[in-house]
C-alpha cells in the first residue's frame, strides 16, 4: 500500500507492506517516512491499497488477431487523414520537388538582396564622403 493524504492528495512515495487490517486502520511493515519518522499504520481514510495483478491468461489467437484488425483500421484511417492533408496542402499538385525549389529560390532571392545592400550601402558611403545630396543610384 502507499500512503496519501487526503487532504492534498500528496504521497510520501513509499509503498509499505501491509501486516494486518483492523476495524479502523492497517498495519504495515514499519518504515521511516521522508521526515525520518517511523510509520507502523494508517488510519483508513489515509491510505491506497496497491494490489498486485494477477498473471492474465495466455493470449488466445482471436485476442491476437483483433488486435491486428484494429491497428489495420488504425492505419487505414491514418492514410486516409494523411491523403486529406496532402490534398489540402496541395502536395499533388506541387510534387515532392516543389519544396526544395522554393527553399533555393529563397536563398538565390537572399543573395541578390545582399549585394544590392551592399551597392547602396558602398554608393551612400560614397555619396556621404563627396557631400552630395542625391539619392544614391541602384
Amino acid at each position: 500500500m502507499i500512503y496519501v493524504n487526503n487532504e492534498n492528495g500528496e504521497s510520501d512515495g513509499v509503498v509499505a507492506v501491509v501486516s494486518d487490517v483492523g476495524l479502523s486502520s492497517v498495519d504495515v511493515i514499519e518504515y521511516e517516512d521522508y521526515d525520518g519518522e517511523t510509520m507502523c499504520g494508517f488510519s483508513h481514510d489515509a491510505y491506497r491499497v496497491l494490489t498486485t495483478v494477477k498473471d492474465a491468461a495466455e493470449p488466445k489467437e482471436s485476442d491476437v488477431i483483433t488486435v491486428l484488425a484494429n491497428i489495420g483500421a488504425e492505419v487505414a484511417e491514418l492514410k486516409r487523414k494523411n491523403e486529406q492533408f496532402e490534398q489540402a496542402l496541395g502536395w499533388n499538385e506541387m510534387g515532392p520537388g516543389h519544396i526544395p525549389n522554393l527553399r533555393n529560390g529563397l536563398s538565390e532571392l537572399k543573395s541578390v538582396v545582399s549585394v544590392l545592400e551592399e551597392k547602396y550601402e558602398t554608393e551612400l558611403e560614397r555619396m556621404r564622403a563627396s557631400g552630395d545630396r542625391r539619392s544614391p543610384r541602384g
